[in-house]
């Protein structure tokens, strides 16, 4: 496997501490903090205007932070971000390629911005994509532009490759060309990855890390695997007399659906379905795991975010 030339001695591609950044009355980041090992490919999950788009930017030095720290590479974001952007390739959600030039005068004009360009492997990529040299960039469809800017962010090996939202927009098999490249890619090399999304199969499909973005705070990060198990959904009788469900202190979520109850409960053991039967009268039907988008909505709907089935289940009351 070819590995990609990183700091010896960096244990995190991207270390980010209680990180804040506020647009006058609103805070687009509140308090984020993560870490990001080398060789990982994290997804970071969220929808439009949680802070996703926000976060890469300072990352990229194109943003400076209210508070907090960030460093990408081992080097800081606030006083040296001229060092991070040559050793990273960035595909933004808006690909600002000069539309007037050809692929080729492009691709020219780029290749003198990176010292480490691999014109062997920038030939491939483009063979692999199909993409035409001789064509302007205006007379290419939104698919190939977005395979361009992966070319272009590819070609000169960075060790850490960024994606906003790339896949945005694009049809099916466009965006599974796109992520079929980005982890054989990973695969041959090891090249660390962040790539935000909201398209949860996209992230499922691709990511070893993922974390939940909403209203500017990290709900939940860690391996996939560890997410996905952090809840339960408990699934019981609704009581006999009628009564609403009084679930245990830490749920996130509750609400009837059909014929029964649910709750989507973190940290669970086995004393929790206990307690739940106990203190309501009723019978634990199942205790399951929840599939990435249950996990994804039970978080957020934990965060406070408007519950419209919750409410109407109320106002029907």
């Amino acid at each position: 496997m070819q590995r990609l030339a990183t700091n010896a001695a960096l244990d995190r591609v991207i270390d980010v501490d209680a990180l804040v950044k506020q647009f006058r009355t609103v805070t687009a980041l509140d308090g984020v903090s993560l870490s990001i090992a080398p060789g990982s490919i994290y997804g970071l999950i969220g929808s439009n205007g949680a802070g996703k788009t926000t976060l890469i930017r300072i990352l990229m030095g194109l943003c400076k932070p209210t508070a907090g720290r960030a460093a990408v590479l081992g080097v800081d974001v606030r006083t040296h971000p001229g060092r991070i952007r040559p050793r990273v390739g960035y595909v933004p959600e808006n690909h600002y390629l000069y539309s007037w030039m050809t692929v080729e005068s492009l691709l020219g004009f780029t290749r003198r911005l990176y010292p480490q360009w691999n014109d062997k492997l920038c030939q491939s990529l483009l063979a692999l994509f199909a993409i035409d040299r001789r064509k302007k960039i205006k007379q290419l469809s939104k698919g190939m532009v977005v395979k361009l800017a992966l070319v272009i962010a590819m070609a000169h090996e960075p060790p850490l490759l960024v994606l906003d939202e790339p896949t945005s927009g694009l049809d099916p098999l466009v965006r599974a060309d796109f992520l079929d490249v980005v982890q054989a890619r990973h695969r041959a090399t090891g090249q660390t990855v962040l790539f935000s999304s909201h398209i949860l199969s996209d992230i499922q499909n691709l990511a070893s890390d993922i974390g939940i973005l909403h209203a500017g705070r990290l709900l939940v990060s860690g391996t996939s695997e560890a997410v996905q198990k952090s809840i339960r959904i408990v699934r019981v009788t609704p009581p006999a007399d009628g009564r609403a469900i009084v679930p245990p202190e830490r749920t996130l979520w509750h609400a009837r659906q059909g014929e029964e109850y649910w709750l989507a409960v973190p940290d669970y053991d086995d004393r929790v379905a206990a307690e739940v039967a106990a203190k309501n009268r009723v019978q634990v039907i199942a205790v399951r795991e929840p599939t990435l988008d249950e996990v994804y909505l039970y978080y957020v709907r934990g965060a406070g975010h408007h519950d419209i089935a919750a409410a109407l289940e109320g106002h029907s009351a």
